[in-house]
C-alpha cells in the first residue's frame, strides 16, 4: 500500500505540492528506492521539456488506426459469448465489424449513462447543475472537458493497438507525445478539482497523470511490454467509463461556447 501511495505523490513531489510530513515521508522513501529516483529524474526531464505545439501525427496514421480499431472491435465481439448468437444472425449485407463498432458504442453508452443517472441521484443533468455551482469551475469547464476528450483518445488508441504492434517508431512517439503533453496540463486541472472539491475528478486526474508518465517513459523499442503494462492500468476499461462518465459532467453548456 505504501509503495504505491508513493508513487502517486510523485507528481506532487516535483511539483512541491506536498505538506512537510508527506516531503519527508518521501524523501526517505526515494533515499531507499534507486528505481523511484530514476523515474523522478525521467519525470523531471519530460517536465522540463514540455513546451511548443504538438507534433502532428505521421501521415497516414489516423487512416491506420481507424481500421485497425475496426478489425480489433470485430474480433472483441466475436471472442464474447454473449454476441455470439447475434453476430451468426446478422444479415449477409451487413458488415461485421460495422455490426461490432455499433454494438460497442452502444454498450458503452448505455453504461456511462446509466453511471451518470445512479450517481447523480437526479440524472445528468442535476449532476452537472451540482458541479457546476462551484464558481471556479465555470472557467474551467470546457478545459477539462477538452482534456478528458483527448485523454481519452490516447487510451482508446492504446487499447485498440494490435498486441504485435505493428507501428512504427515515428507513430509510437507520437503516442509518447500526447502523453507528455497532458502531463503539462494536469497538475493545473488537479488543483482546480482540489479547490471545487471534486474528488471524483481529482481521483481521475491523478490516476492519468501516472498513466501518462508511463506512456511517455516507455522506449520504442519495448512496445509489447509497454502496452501490456498500459492496459493493465487501464485496468478492464473502467477508467474509460470514469472519462465517458466525467466528459457528459464538464460539457460546456451553450452560454459556454464561443460565439
Amino acid at each position: 500500500m505504501d509503495q504505491q501511495r508513493f508513487e502517486l505523490w510523485l507528481p506532487e513531489y516535483l511539483s512541491g505540492e506536498l505538506d512537510p510530513t508527506q516531503q519527508a515521508e518521501m524523501q526517505a522513501w526515494l533515499a531507499q528506492n534507486a528505481g523511484a529516483r530514476q523515474r523522478l529524474a525521467a519525470f523531471r526531464e519530460i517536465r522540463e521539456q514540455l513546451g511548443g505545439e504538438r507534433p502532428q501525427p505521421p501521415a497516414g496514421f489516423l487512416e491506420n488506426y481507424h481500421r485497425a480499431l475496426a478489425e480489433n472491435l470485430a474480433r472483441e465481439v466475436a471472442r464474447h459469448p454473449r454476441t455470439r448468437k447475434f453476430r451468426l444472425g446478422r444479415p449477409r449485407w451487413v458488415p461485421a465489424g460495422f455490426l461490432a463498432a455499433v454494438l460497442m458504442l452502444l454498450m458503452a453508452g448505455w453504461y456511462s449513462g446509466y453511471r451518470v443517472g445512479v450517481g447523480s441521484g437526479g440524472g445528468e443533468a442535476a449532476f452537472q447543475a451540482q458541479i457546476l455551482a462551484f464558481p471556479i469551475l465555470k472557467n474551467d469547464t470546457r478545459q477539462i472537458g477538452a482534456f478528458l476528450s483527448e485523454s481519452e483518445l490516447l487510451l482508446l488508441s492504446l487499447m485498440h493497438v494490435p498486441g504485435d504492434p505493428i507501428l512504427s517508431g515515428e507513430e509510437w512517439q507520437t503516442f509518447r507525445q500526447m502523453a507528455v503533453s497532458l502531463l503539462g496540463k494536469s497538475p493545473e486541472l488537479r488543483r482546480v478539482a482540489v479547490e471545487a472539491g471534486d474528488y471524483q475528478l481529482l481521483q481521475l486526474l491523478t490516476r492519468l497523470e501516472v498513466l501518462f508518465y508511463q506512456i511517455a517513459n516507455s522506449a520504442e523499442g519495448e512496445r509489447n511490454a509497454s502496452l501490456a503494462l498500459i492496459r493493465d492500468m487501464i485496468g478492464d476499461l473502467n477508467m474509460l467509463f470514469d472519462l465517458r462518465n466525467l466528459q457528459r459532467v464538464f460539457k460546456p453548456s451553450p452560454d459556454q461556447m464561443p460565439a
